[in-house]
């Protein structure tokens, strides 16, 4: 727990609740837009940098028209020269959502302290239930409610 975050309860049916929906919804939209390009092309992994794909990797070697795009993690991208269509499909597969976007839909700004550092909202599910944790200083997003420290831990110690 970090001394700088508040905890919330999102309110059943309210705006807050909606826009967690939304954003887990672009999240899993992206991930298996993701999937189905690797499993289509035979890929082991998938890396990403900055929410978009960068590459896949694969078990023995990549496939003819790919090239090296990460040596790090041996991820390899189709060329367009030689695959135009699969580079298309490669281009056109989902980015995950930033960040910014949770905050966007959640209608707050994201918090700059001093140290000029930048805190988003985040978000965790408890049972079922979804807790939003922002900044001490951030706005409190529509459809939330503040909960104590207290309330917080005892529903951890209830998991």
């Amino acid at each position: 727990m970090s001394q700088n975050r508040k905890y919330f309860k999102l309110t059943p049916g309210g705006k807050a609740e909606a826009a967690v929906n939304e954003f887990t919804g672009m999240w899993q939209e992206a991930k298996s837009s993701a999937a189905k390009f690797s499993e289509k092309y035979s890929g082991d992994r998938i890396l990403r940098k900055g929410g978009r794909v960068l590459g896949l990797t694969f078990k023995d070697s990549p496939p003819d028209g790919w090239k090296l795009e990460n040596r790090e993690y041996s991820a390899y991208r189709p060329v367009k020269k030689h695959l135009p269509e699969v580079y298309d499909e490669f281009k056109n597969i989902l980015p995950t959502p930033s960040a910014h976007k949770l905050a966007e839909l959640l209608g707050v700004e994201p918090v700059w302290t001093d140290s000029l550092e930048i805190h988003f909202p985040n978000f965790q599910y408890i049972g079922d239930l979804c807790i939003l944790d922002q900044h001490v200083d951030s706005e409190i997003p529509e459809g939330a409610t503040p909960l104590k420290m207290s309330e917080y831990w005892a529903l951890k110690e209830e998991q």
